[in-house]
C-alpha cells in the first residue's frame, strides 16, 4: 500500500508543470471557465503569465472574473482578466460574444482556448 501511495503522490503531487512564459501583451479567451474547472485553472495561469484573458461561462462571469483577479493579484506583471457570459450552444449568445470582444477589444486574438 505504501509503496503505490509513493507511485501515485510522485505522479499527480511532484507532477512537472510547464515552465512561466512572457505573455505579455497576448489576447486569450477561455471559454468554459466555471469555478474548480480546467477552464478557470488555465485562465489563472495564463493571467498570472502575464496574458490579458477574456473568461467565458454561461453563468455569473463577473463572480468568476473576481475570484481570478482575487487568485492572481499577487502575481508580479500579472494580466488584465475581463468576463463575459457565453453560451456556445446557443447561436445569439455566441453572435452578441463576438460583438462585444470586437467592439471592446479589436479583431486581434492570439489564443482561443475552447475548453
Amino acid at each position: 500500500m505504501a509503496a503505490l501511495h509513493r507511485f501515485l503522490r510522485g505522479r499527480f503531487v511532484d507532477a512537472v508543470f510547464a515552465p512561466r512564459i512572457d505573455l505579455h501583451g497576448k489576447r486569450i479567451i477561455v471559454t468554459g471557465c466555471a469555478a474548480g474547472s480546467i477552464g478557470f485553472q488555465t485562465a489563472r495561469i495564463l493571467a498570472s503569465w502575464g496574458a490579458d484573458v477574456i473568461v467565458t461561462t454561461r453563468k455569473n462571469p463577473a463572480a468568476i472574473a473576481a475570484a481570478l483577479r482575487a487568485q492572481i493579484e499577487r502575481a508580479p506583471q500579472h494580466g488584465r482578466i475581463d468576463a463575459h457570459a457565453l453560451d456556445l450552444a446557443d447561436a445569439s449568445s455566441t453572435n452578441t460574444f463576438a460583438a462585444w470582444v470586437l467592439e471592446n477589444r479589436g479583431e486581434r486574438l492570439d489564443v482561443l482556448v475552447n475548453n
